[in-house]
């Protein structure tokens, strides 16, 4: 939890696009057009006007660390790290592992508990210590709550992954599904080459280290994404501008809450 999201490289420029493209990026970063531009073309430059630099496709910036993070999914103040492009496998693998040793550690006391009203129901009661009883209960206090919580996130995780989609590009889809519906079109998530490439995509080449705290051995530069194909742009009508602008500047700011 502890490795680094990953980075843009500095001066990072997108290719393919003219110099008055990439100015007319610089001057959307900063107007009331920046959602509809990004979602009508959806491999449009972005730049952000935090970083005074281009951001690839899938980077976001986080106001917590103060910079730009590939394919970011959120900064989580619990590992006080962003999960983003190099550590998103490892935040999972860290959810997996924490919620098993919790488990266990429950099911431990759970035994513990279970054996002492047997022993009192076979007539030979064998009680816990005062110790014992205020270790098992502070920690199912804290336990319980905890394991519950990470588990929604562990699903919610799981759900991403299957999708190839991050926390910020769950509410991007929703919002383009959204406008697709008005439009009669059916909108499709572009990364979205169905579960079980996407599991590769996300975890690597190699099943049997899905669950190991290493680096997916097909983990990506964070700059070029495969694409399953190129969505239809969308249009938006005047009045839905601002609405729509109000509604994604907090995208780049999404917390783990």
């Amino acid at each position: 939890v502890t490795t680094p999201p990953g980075r843009i490289p500095p001066g990072w420029t997108p290719e393919g696009f003219t110099e008055e493209e990439l100015e007319n990026a610089k001057v959307i970063s900063t107007s009331k057009e920046k959602s509809r531009s990004r979602n009508s073309q959806w491999n449009a430059p972005r730049y952000c006007c935090r970083c005074s630099q281009f951001k690839p496709p899938r980077a976001h910036h986080c106001s917590e660390c103060n910079t730009c993070t590939p394919k970011m999914d959120h900064h989580c103040p619990w590992i006080n790290n962003c999960v983003g492009n190099d550590n998103h496998k490892l935040f999972f693998v860290f959810l997996f592992w924490g919620i098993t040793g919790i488990g266990y550690t429950m099911a431990v006391y759970a035994v513990k508990i279970v054996l002492m009203f047997y022993s009192i129901y076979d007539g030979e009661p064998r009680y816990l210590t005062a110790v014992q009883g205020v270790i098992i209960t502070v920690n199912m206090v804290i336990l319980c709550p905890l394991v519950l919580g990470m588990l929604s996130l562990f699903f919610w995780q799981q759900g991403l992954a299957l999708s190839n989609t991050t926390t910020i590009e769950f509410h991007i889809k929703r919002y383009a599904q959204a406008q697709a519906r008005k439009e009669d079109k059916k909108y499709q998530w572009p990364y979205d080459f169905g579960p079980p490439k996407n599991l590769i995509l996300f975890f690597g080449e190699k099943s049997s280290h899905w669950l190991c705290p290493v680096l997916p051995d097909n983990l990506g530069d964070g700059i070029n994404f495969p694409v399953a194909f190129e969505p239809e742009p969308l249009s938006y009508s005047s009045d839905e501008e601002t609405e729509t602008s109000d509604s994604y500047q907090p995208e780049d700011e999404i917390l783990d809450v």
